[in-house]
């Protein structure tokens, strides 16, 4: 008996100590809202392009870097592809995005009152990789211009209000304008792909693409399957009575 009334206490024992510790993570310990400054900023009507999103992703900047051997790389190689002239006139320094084997120089590409990101690749042994750098590799001018952008869309019917900006286009190695549907869709829109947008090129106009609404993909990301937060107080409880389970079936035996 005094055996049974030892493992008994014991058993209570460790189910209190761990107890605590599986239960603490249960407490609510309020809510709470991240606040970034003390208003609300509405910035200027200004679309993020493919551009900027493509750009986004990328850390590590390195912003007023003049001296950097990438910048002098890639400042080249732009000049020798559309000229000292048009350089000066479109291109302006941003910053540098280095990952492991290769940089980013990035580039305010300006053109009128537009501008849009530009940038080369270059890799860690300071040679340009033409084929994964977003930047033109001519002098443009952009012939077909804004007024000649709305008007087509008028006679698209693209919807409206509008929003119109700069880009460059990867499919057309091209300056082109992205015109589309200042809205938010709705499920039926997204459902039968309304048209929500196109594309131009920027020197004779000819649809590049159209732009459609659909329904975003739910991203089906890998989630690690976890345990209960719990967890350790059920491995308490099931290892005690297995135990309880143990020491009664010796004893009727005996």
């Amino acid at each position: 008996m005094k055996k049974f009334v030892l493992l008994i206490s014991f058993f209570l024992l460790v189910v209190f100590s761990f107890g605590q510790e599986c239960f603490a993570q249960d407490v609510d310990l309020g809510t709470y809202t991240v606040v970034k400054g003390n208003k609300t900023v509405i910035a200027p009507q200004k679309v993020i392009s493919e551009d900027e999103e493509l750009l986004s992703t990328r850390t590590s900047s390195i912003t007023n870097v003049q001296e950097d051997p990438n910048k002098r790389i890639s400042d080249n190689y732009i000049i020798t592809n559309v000229g000292e002239e048009y350089f000066e006139d479109h291109f302006a320094f941003d910053k540098i995005d280095k990952r492991q084997f290769v940089s980013y120089v990035i580039y305010n590409f300006t053109y009128g009152k537009y501008s849009t990101k530009m940038f080369v690749s270059i890799s860690s042994d300071g040679n340009v990789m033409p084929h994964i750098s977003h930047i033109i590799d001519e002098p443009q001018n952009i012939l077909f211009d804004e007024d000649k952008a709305i008007e087509k869309a008028n006679q698209l019917n693209l919807e409206t209000p509008r929003k119109l900006f700069l880009i460059y286009s990867d499919e057309t190695e091209y300056l082109a304008w992205r015109m589309e549907w200042n809205h938010t869709p709705t499920i039926e829109e997204r459902i039968n792909e309304t048209v929500s947008g196109y594309i131009f090129r920027a020197d004779n106009g000819d649809i590049i693409k159209t732009l459609r609404f659909k329904i975003e993909p739910v991203q089906n990301e890998h989630v690690a399957p976890t345990l209960p937060q719990n967890y350790k107080l059920i491995i308490v409880l099931i290892f005690s009575l297995s135990l309880l389970l143990l020491f009664f079936f010796i004893r009727r035996r005996n």
